[in-house]
């Protein structure tokens, strides 16, 4: 009699370590999802503007935690510089030629049109 009552409780504790198993593989998946769904727009949005690979921009930023993800996200959909305006682009006291100025100014219309 002892022996059929440890049988069933040893089947409802293999029981509850499935449910358990079950349940950490839907939230690592919801977790994934979740993940994906916050980068897929700023890696679409990085690789217009920057014009790497989308494939690369996601295997750079997979390892990022989510303040980090959160601080490019904002970025990304920030409101850009006007156009026609002077330069307002931080350059940390370095001079950018005229070359580079066109290059972020290109950069700027391009996040302009993509946050219209």
């Amino acid at each position: 009699m002892s022996s059929d009552f440890l049988r069933k409780i040893a089947d409802v504790l293999e029981a509850v370590a499935d449910e358990k198993t079950k349940l950490a593989s839907e939230l690592s998946k919801m977790k994934v999802a979740e993940r994906k769904a916050k980068l897929t727009p700023v890696i679409d949005k990085l690789s217009f503007v920057t014009g790497e690979d989308p494939d690369k921009l996601e295997s750079k930023l997979a390892a990022v935690n989510d303040d980090v993800l959160d601080m490019i996200k904002g970025i990304a959909n920030g409101s850009p510089s006007s156009l026609g305006g002077p330069g307002r682009s931080k350059t940390a006291g370095v001079e950018l030629t005229n070359r580079e100025y066109g290059s972020q100014a290109d950069k700027d219309f391009a996040a302009w049109l993509l946050n219209s």
